[in-house]
């Protein structure tokens, strides 16, 4: 068995087309923080001149340091304060919100502004002036305002359950308060990253369509069907070296990628709170978490990708329509729009491939469904359902396979 799963792998790697795929996805990584970070600037004040590339990213995470180590409801109102009355004093026909007064601290004012947006909207620099400074900001107990708000709103497709606004409150209320702060531009950019692997996908779909198809094309499947384990082991070797693959590869390029990075950066600020990065999120995760389950979702990613073309190369004998289908499916799928009208539809729509790209965004999601007295969160049910779908994948690729009619010559 071990040496038919060598020799399945062997014929990936052997592949020009493969090889040339999977030089230029771990170039794609490589390339994406170089340019990140030169296109990062830093500017301390409206006199300084603005610094570009690497040593703004480092003057950036020493400037924010520097600030404060907690984000306490003092320290906040201080600086909203301060910005306020600054605010005041500019000159007619001046930017309106002065933006030399918020950078280089846009880290912190953004996460407050994110803060007094309704439920939803987007913030804008200008709600800064409008809030309240008189007895404190009053920020925390306004996050959970916020979000009972929101679930307490009247939606078009449906609502909230009252278990599901219990499940959501009681997860936000855990989040420990208030939030550290310090370096957040290392674990930015790593985090980043984890979401660029998706792309990947479609080197894994290019190097797996002709693992079965490829057999029709080349006439073998008649071969190895009539050889002694044409229907059993050389099945399950072809499914087992996809999946090495698949995780392989991705591990490989996250090593490489996240890597780089942190022999650049470090590793500095991993145990700051996930709502420094996910400014709504309810969950109590440091942003080391955070960023180990977003990988761990794109190895399931990978896993499912390389099942489901599997299953399409077994009952195909086209790779092309192979990464056809696969395209459709990771980026096709982003243009069928929500429904006004219903939860479920939404739901489903929810599971698009795409969507875990940006991980940020999904965990200041409050996607959810109650079944009897469950309440599933939207990450949970997304690894459910990707992890049903590919074991489904690997159950109907052997039998495509192995009971497929043998073409005539």
């Amino acid at each position: 068995m071990l040496s038919l799963i060598r020799f399945e792998l062997k014929k990936i790697w052997k592949k020009k087309v493969n090889r040339t795929a999977m030089f230029l996805g771990l170039f794609l990584l490589l390339f994406v923080n170089y340019y990140s970070i030169k296109s990062e600037d830093f500017r301390l004040n409206k006199e300084a001149p603005i610094v570009k590339g690497l040593k703004a990213v480092k003057m950036q995470a020493e400037y924010d340091k520097a600030q404060t180590g907690v984000l306490s409801e003092e320290y906040l109102t201080e600086i909203v304060t301060d910005y306020q009355n600054q605010l005041k004093k500019l000159e007619p026909g001046e930017e309106g919100y002065g933006w030399w007064l918020i950078s280089p601290n846009t880290n912190v004012f953004s996460i407050i502004c994110s803060n007094y947006s309704e439920w939803n909207e987007q913030w804008a620099w200008e709600d800064l002036a409008s809030i309240d400074t008189t007895n404190g900001i009053g920020f925390y107990e306004r996050r959970l305002e916020k979000i009972r708000n929101g679930l307490n709103m009247d939606y078009s497709y449906g609502n909230y359950t009252e278990k599901e606004k219990q499940f959501w409150m009681e997860k936000a209320q855990t989040v420990k308060t208030p939030f550290l702060f310090g370096n957040t531009e290392t674990w930015n950019f790593i985090w980043n990253n984890i979401g660029t692997l998706f792309y990947l996908l479609f080197v894994i779909s290019i190097c797996i369509a002709p693992v079965f198809a490829g057999e029709y094309q080349n006439r073998t499947d008649a071969l190895i069907l009539t050889a002694k384990f044409g229907k059993t082991k050389l099945i399950g070797a072809k499914m087992i070296a996809v999946f090495l693959f698949s995780a392989g590869y991705t591990l490989l390029c996250t090593v490489v990628s996240v890597g780089s990075l942190m022999a650049v950066l470090g590793v500095e600020g991993y145990n700051l709170p996930v709502q420094l990065f996910s400014k709504n999120s309810p969950y109590d995760w440091t942003v080391l978490k955070a960023v180990t389950v977003h990988l761990g979702i794109m190895l399931l990613m990978a896993a499912f990708i390389g099942a489901f073309s599997m299953l399409l190369s077994a009952r195909s004998k086209n790779p092309l329509i192979v990464l056809a289908v696969d395209f459709l499916l990771l980026l096709g799928t982003i243009f069928i729009p929500f429904s006004k009208n219903s939860r479920l539809i939404n739901w489903i729509l929810f599971l698009r491939p795409v969507l875990i790209t940006d991980f940020k965004e999904v965990l200041s999601t409050y996607n959810s469904c109650q079944i009897g007295n469950v309440v599933l969160s939207y990450i949970p049910m997304f690894c459910i359902a990707y992890g049903a779908a590919t074991v489904l994948c690997m159950v109907f690729t052997g039998r495509g396979f192995s009971r497929h009619q043998v073409g005539g010559r």
